[in-house]
């Protein structure tokens, strides 16, 4: 303690301020993750968060285990308030029974201990939460009085939650981020986007008809059961605008009331194309042929059928397309390109969010980086 009281009075003596260190944060050694969240001098800030690993039991084991490597990106107090009013619910608190509670705080969680400076180094870069699903973490922001820089999105069509000034709080499992909102399930559908030129190159003119396909792996296994999509007319430049992306995100965000389509099925997005309630944009749930069975304790696909494949229909004059999907389609790849032409062309996207360098991006190489970058620069 005597060292750490030392350094806060040389800090004071230079009329630092201690909120605004976004690297300078010190050590809480000798507590867990889950010590922090429910500390009563931390109440201003936590302490829904604290009600909520309570009422999650897996949470608050994993988070109590001091042997164990994470980095939580913790929403405050307010990021509960405002996703309770989204969801309009009269409080914060209503939030706990909700079943998919546990799923949405492990998916502010990471695996393994990232410093801010290492987060600072990323741009773009996919990361596995320990729910399973992917968030992408950015360090390039600039830096304001409230945020660092560094901003934390669900999927890149979700809206981004700002690391705050208060980060970099190491204790005996890793480190804590505050964030400024919760990473809200209702973005969770779209994993991946790509737009696409339909255009026959030997006639100038748009095809008519593609196919999407999707086959097992060499396991023979699908990935998953089924997969939500929805295709849009893109922009002429083949470009997402803000428009486009808001389409492809509305679209999937009702989930579950996307009609379920089985293989050899259209899908189609002209005027007349079905569109679920709530939504003005078409989506359908993709199920691929397989039976589900549960092997030590996970699920899997085991196909049916190895390969499945759907015609989506060109309306006339749409050159340009884009395809919003709840996975990325190259995890449904084995010999066949997930989308082709009428004469078997396979057809390549011009613009896919996220690109496909930052898709491989890892921690391993961030931390490899920034190893020698010590808390205080």
């Amino acid at each position: 303690a005597e060292p750490h009281s030392l350094s806060r009075q040389l800090l004071s003596a230079f009329d630092l301020d201690f909120s605004m260190l976004v690297l300078f944060a010190l050590p809480a050694y000798g507590q867990t993750i889950a010590d922090i969240a429910c500390d009563s001098g931390n109440a201003a800030k936590f302490s829904t968060l604290c009600a909520a690993v309570a009422a999650s039991p897996t949470v608050l084991t994993a988070l109590s285990d001091a042997s164990a490597e994470y980095t939580v990106f913790a929403p405050n107090n307010d990021a509960f308030d405002a996703l309770a009013t989204k969801l309009g619910l009269s409080a914060a608190t209503d939030l706990l029974p909700l079943p998919q509670l546990p799923d949405i705080l492990l998916k502010h969680a990471l695996g393994s201990k990232v410093s801010a400076a290492t987060a600072l180094a990323l741009v773009n870069s996919v990361q596995a939460t320990l729910q399973g699903d992917n968030i992408i973490v950015d360090g390039s922001s600039a830096s304001t009085a409230s945020a660092s820089g560094i901003t934390i999105t669900r999927t890149f069509l979700g809206p981004a939650a700002n690391v705050t000034t208060t980060n970099n709080i190491e204790v005996d499992n890793g480190f804590i981020h505050v964030i400024d909102a919760v990473l809200a399930p209702l973005e969770e559908n779209v994993e991946w986007a790509g737009t696409f030129d339909v255009t026959n190159p030997a006639t100038g003119e748009a095809f008519e008809t593609l196919t999407w396909s999707a086959q097992s792996n060499e396991e023979g296994e699908y990935p998953d059961a089924t997969m939500l999509i929805s295709v849009q007319t893109g922009k002429a430049d083949f470009n997402f605008d803000d428009a486009l992306v808001a389409a492809g995100n509305e679209a999937l965000a009702v989930g579950t009331a996307c009609p379920d389509l089985m293989p050899n099925g259209e899908i189609k997005f002209d005027t007349a194309a079905p569109k679920p309630a709530g939504s003005p944009f078409p989506c359908y749930k993709l199920k691929f042929p397989c039976e589900m069975e549960t092997e030590d304790g996970h699920e899997h696909c085991h196909a049916t059928a190895h390969t499945a494949v759907w015609t989506i229909p060109i309306p006339a004059g749409v050159k340009s397309i884009a395809i919003f999907a709840q996975h990325y389609p190259t995890e449904f790849e084995r010999s066949l390109h997930y989308l082709k032409g009428p004469g078997g062309e396979d057809i390549e996207p011009v613009n896919e969010m996220p690109e496909p360098e930052e898709r491989e991006k890892r921690w391993g190489a961030a931390l490899g980086a920034a190893l020698i970058v010590m808390v205080c620069t």
